[in-house]
């Protein structure tokens, strides 16, 4: 029965074309030749001797197969290439949705060597003892940022914004206080000069923190913030980059990898795509296009400088038209 339904056209037309054959025959040869398709005419005229009916008959079916096999056979043929067609859709989509399985399976095994290597994290005290573990390394880290962050802010003399500032702070806990960091402050910010303006600074910062946190702080952090930003920036851009799947799921994706990450560690991603150090975060539309920082400290004040004024930074300097970036500015924090 489901045959018939989803072939009831070709049926169709071979009863069509069998109809018009009969027709034409009869309309040609039966008047001519006393054939008759009504088989009791044929009796009649058997009865009244006529000998060579079944030779008429014979001449029926030799016309009627000669015609109607060719066409049986075309829609045959027909039938085979539209289930060669389908079988090969069916090829296809199996081994898109194989290809996608694959995929996933790539993302979670991603996932969730990231988190195992979250977990590995770990802050030394003076003593060289572990202190602070696991995804708490990020909330200890943010809150040593607002702090170095406060005590630079005599660097607007130097002609630095208070985001500049941030950056600073920032890199100076990434890289510690070492020949990078001053590298750093050379090629991006010339007007600083690291004996003359930062050098005593810092030691004496060092000195508030260690005493606060008593922690082993200017060595950097380096190991930490690349292996982590590392991680997830491929799990992002593998999920981005994939051709196979919808942008909503990707979003979906995506979204799955935010909500485990904590409110600091949303911080920190985005003080990051502020610096050199993450900057392809921004370059392909990373951060806007998932909300990976939906959840940031919106209240906190670096210095008067809030987070979220960076993403709307960002979403301002796109190409889009003026209408879209108003969208995105206020759906961004949205729920």
């Amino acid at each position: 029965m489901e045959f018939l339904k989803r072939y009831w056209y070709f049926l169709f037309v071979i009863i069509v074309v069998f109809a018009i054959q009969i027709y034409f025959y009869c309309s040609t040869f039966s008047t001519e030749n006393g054939f008759s398709l009504f088989f009791w005419n044929n009796f009649e005229q058997k009865v009244n001797g006529d000998t060579d009916i079944e030779g008429k008959w014979g001449a029926f079916g030799d016309y009627m197969g000669g015609v109607l096999n060719p066409i049986l056979g075309f829609i045959t043929i027909v039938l085979l290439l539209i289930s060669h067609y389908r079988d090969s859709e069916k090829d296809e989509d199996y081994r898109k949705q194989r290809e996608i399985d694959l995929i996933l399976m790539r993302i979670h095994k991603l996932i969730d060597n990231h988190n195992k290597c979250v977990d590995s994290f770990e802050i030394f005290n003076k003593n060289n003892e572990v202190v602070h573990s696991g995804k708490f390394v990020f909330t200890r880290i943010f809150n040593m940022i607002k702090i170095v962050n406060t005590h630079l802010k005599y660097l607007h003399s130097k002609g630095l914004t208070d985001k500049d500032i941030l950056i600073v702070s920032y890199i100076l806990i990434y890289f510690g206080n070492h020949d990078r960091f001053v590298e750093f402050l050379n090629t991006n910010y010339p007007t600083i000069n690291y004996e003359r303006d930062l050098e005593k600074k810092i030691d004496k910062i060092n000195d508030v923190l260690t005493d606060k946190y008593n922690l082993r702080l200017f060595n950097g952090f380096n190991t930490i913030f690349g292996t982590y930003f590392r991680g997830i920036y491929h799990i992002v851009d593998t999920i981005n980059s994939c051709n196979l799947i919808s942008d909503q799921f990707k979003y979906e994706l995506v979204k799955d990898i935010r909500s485990q990450m904590s409110n600091q560690e949303q911080s920190l991603l985005l003080i990051n795509s502020m610096s050199t150090r993450g900057r392809k975060w921004v370059e392909k539309d990373l951060i806007i296009k998932y909300k990976l920082c939906r959840n940031i400290e919106r209240g906190i004040s670096f210095n008067g400088y809030k987070l979220e004024k960076y993403i709307y930074e960002v979403i301002n300097s796109s190409q889009e038209s003026k209408q879209n970036k108003e969208e995105k500015r206020k759906k961004y924090f949205e729920y």
